[in-house]
């Protein structure tokens, strides 16, 4: 997390180097990894019965991690996360969400590309996290 002027300036510059949307500190989103089944089972269970645990996650705009949380089982939408978080999904003054409105084209686009660094800081992750899994049963496997 910035801590000084000088850091929460940086992130603000490099959020608007992506597509000009200006005075942004994070991007945030929740992502689902999947878990092996725990002892209150339905609670992590997503629409689609698989295992879950929702994890809560805000980056800078080089796809560095500056808060998460797994406290959330799978079973609930972001929007309830968000909510417990102290308020909700609808735009804010310190959150900016879509537009409905086809007229806004031009701000839809710009955080549309400039909120893709969560999206891509979620693949990067997911990525690490198979190869350590795959790394784990490789190594696992070579056990005499």
């Amino acid at each position: 997390m910035p801590r000084t002027r000088d850091e929460i300036q940086k992130i603000k510059q490099d959020f608007f180097a992506i597509k000009g949307f200006p005075n942004i500190l994070g991007a945030i989103d929740c992502t689902q990894i999947p878990i092996k089944p725990p002892r209150q089972e339905h609670l992590y269970l997503n629409r689609k019965r698989v295992h879950f645990l929702n994890v809560h996650v805000v980056s800078d705009a080089h796809m560095e991690i500056m808060s998460f949380s797994t406290k959330f089982p799978g079973n609930l939408h972001d929007s309830y996360i968000w909510t417990d978080r102290n308020s909700g999904y609808p735009m804010e003054t310190f959150l900016m969400t879509p537009l409905a409105e086809r007229t806004e084209g031009r701000y839809n686009s710009s955080h549309a590309c400039t909120r893709a660094v969560i999206e891509q800081c979620f693949r990067a992750l997911k990525r690490e996290f198979l190869l350590i899994i795959y790394l784990r049963l490789t190594i696992h496997q070579r056990k005499p």
